[in-house]
Parts: C-alpha cells; structure tokens; sequence
C-alpha cells in the first residue's frame, strides 16, 4: 500500500474557535499570541469554563469518558481526535495490535515524558510527521509535562509514578482504540511491499 500523506497542521497549541465549540485552556500561549482575555482554566480567548478541572485530574481511569470529552472541546486536542487516518499509520497499527500498541505507548512515556527536567519539554513531541503514538499524546495531553501538569495535575518537577503512567497509558490507549476500533489484539503480519 502506498503512504498517503497528511497536510502539515496548520494550528498551534493556542489556537481557538470559539462560535464552532473549540477552546484554549492552556497556561502558556505559544510565541507570538496575543495576551490572553482570561486566566488559565477557563477559555483563554472567550472565558467560556467548560471543564471540571478537579474530576479530569482525579485520573480515574473509570471516568476516562470525561475526560475524552473535555479534551476534545480544546481545538489544538480536537484536530487530532478527528484528523484522518492514513493508510500508513494503519498499517503501523494493525502490526502492533492493542497489546503492541500499548507497549509502545508505556515506552514513548517512559523515555520521552516521565523524567522531570527535560530541557527540550514542549518539543519532545513531533507535530510536523508525527507518528501513531505521537498522535496519541497531542489528542491525551500527553506530549510534554507542561501538559501533562495542567491537564492530569502530575507536577512537572517530579517523577512520573507507575499508578499515574498506568493512567496515562490507559488514556493513549482510548484514543488508540476508539480511531481504530477494529484493532487487533494481537499483531497482524504484514505482507511485503513486492
């Protein structure tokens, strides 16, 4: 099969549009926005206060659905939960299966994510060419810490626990599994490119 490619996104994590539901609640705006209109935890741009800030970062991996939703009413989170699906990530899926993908999640986390400190923290996490689980991270507000802190509550200054990478894995994994929900659980060989 050949890759189909994808655009380059055109939106930066401050991005909004407000009138069609899509929000910025972040703390920090990317260079070169405007100061925003209201503080953090409301919509930076319209002040609409549309997350429960206290449930989403209980981290109950029961109340998953929320927290989906929540996320999605974040413009820069919306996109990825609704940008198509290439044949090539795909492929990369059905290789893997749920229990591949989960792996590769728990290690993208561990190696990229969990230490306090990175001094690259905001960048670790490619927009441009992203892959699945890259994917993944910007829909969960998994791809850097200052995310992480603001949308789950794990403080950046410390280590991520295994209870709190469980949670976070688990959160990559509802949005593995609800874009591709004919995943296998296993992976699938693939046939060769001949």
């Amino acid at each position: 099969m050949s890759k189909t490619t994808l655009e380059p996104l055109k939106l930066s994590c401050g991005d909004t549009d407000c009138p069609h539901g899509l929000h910025y609640f972040g703390v920090r705006l990317p260079r070169g926005h405007k100061k925003p209109k209201y503080p953090p935890g409301v919509c930076r741009e319209c002040g609409a206060d549309l997350v429960d800030w206290t449930r989403v970062q209980r981290r109950d991996s029961a109340d998953l659905t929320y927290t989906i939703d929540a996320l999605n009413r974040e413009y820069f989170r919306h996109e990825w939960w609704h940008r198509p699906m290439t044949d090539h990530l795909r492929e990369f899926a059905m290789a893997k299966g749920v229990e591949g993908l989960r792996e590769a999640a728990t290690a993208r986390l561990i190696t990229k994510i969990c230490k306090p400190g990175n001094k690259w923290d905001g960048q670790q996490t490619s927009i441009k060419n992203a892959d699945l689980i890259e994917h993944a991270q910007h829909a969960t507000a998994t791809c850097c810490r200052r995310c992480i802190e603001y949308w789950h509550g794990i403080k950046r200054e410390s280590d991520v626990n295994p209870e709190e990478l469980t949670y976070l894995t688990d959160l990559m994994m509802q949005y593995l599994l609800r874009r591709l929900p004919d995943l296998p659980q296993r992976p699938v060989p693939q046939q060769g490119n001949d």
